[in-house]
This record gives C-alpha cells, structure tokens and sequence, in this order.
C-alpha cells in the first residue's frame, strides 16, 4: 500500500512544477501587453493616440489564451486536470481569455472609480474594449485549432 504523504508530496511536486513550466513558456505574453499597458499609461501614450487602446485589448485577448491554452496542456500532460480533448482545451482556453477580458474592465473600472484614472471613456468604449478582447481570443483559438487541432494530440508539448 503507498503511503499517503508520499504521494501527496509528489502532487505537490508536479503541481509545483506546472506552475514553473507554465511561467516560464507562457506567461511572458500577457506579461509583456500588461507591461506594455502599464507604459503607455505611464508616458500618457492613451492619451496622445487613443487608438493604441483598440490593439492592445486585442492583443491581451490572444495573449491570455495562449497562455490559459499553454497552461491547460500542460495541465493535461501532467495529468493535473483529466484528460479533456483539444476542444475541451480549446473550450477551457477561450473561456479562460474572455472572462479576462471582462475583469480587465472590471480593473479599469475600479481604478476609475477610486483612484481617478480614465480608462473607460464610456459604456461604448467598454463594450469595445471587451468585444476586442473577445475577438482576440476566438482569433488565437481559431489558430490554436488549425495549427494543433490535428497534427498534434493535446497533450503533446
């Protein structure tokens, strides 16, 4: 019979280095469209070309799911969640970039509110920014899915 603390240290083991995998092959992308919205802010960039806004809700929306995608194969090599099929992953991935994208808002919103910054111009502006999000991320899945859908198996890295 195994004992138990040993299985549960190499749970959290794998667990731990999921984590790892996953930072270090996938969180670079929305790490850098975060840090590139945290410069534009900074330089007062929105402000001068208010149409950088529009990319870079579209490129956070392909950005998250590749890593919410990377993240969930990886999840499933490991043996961390089951074992979904590609579009179950694709499905977990897509979900995982929109609702980004809706708590992105829920961000600009807040920091609006208490600490007076204007991100969000108006409820059009909102809606746009959170359909480009959208859009993006149904973009990267539909690459997602023509590159890896069947040449490769979703747990193949």
């Amino acid at each position: 019979m195994e004992n138990p603390d040993v299985a549960a240290s190499c749970v959290m083991r794998e667990r731990g280095g999921w984590a790892r995998e996953v930072a270090l092959r996938f969180a670079w992308a929305p790490l850098l469209v975060f840090i590139l919205d945290s410069i534009f802010w900074v330089f007062h960039v929105y402000s001068q070309a208010p149409w950088i806004d529009a990319p870079i809700h579209f490129v956070g929306g392909i950005a998250i799911t590749w890593f919410a995608l990377g993240a969930a194969r990886v999840a499933t090599r490991r043996d961390l969640i089951g074992r979904p099929n590609h579009v179950g992953l694709l499905v977990i991935a897509f979900l995982a970039g929109t609702s980004a994208s809706v708590f992105w808002e829920f961000v600009e919103f807040l920091t609006d509110r208490y600490l007076g910054t204007t991100s969000q111009v108006d409820l059009v502006d909102t809606l746009n920014d959170m359909f480009l999000g959208v859009a993006g991320a149904a973009l990267q899945i539909g690459v997602a899915s023509r590159l890896f859908g069947t040449l490769r198996s979703p747990t193949a890295d």
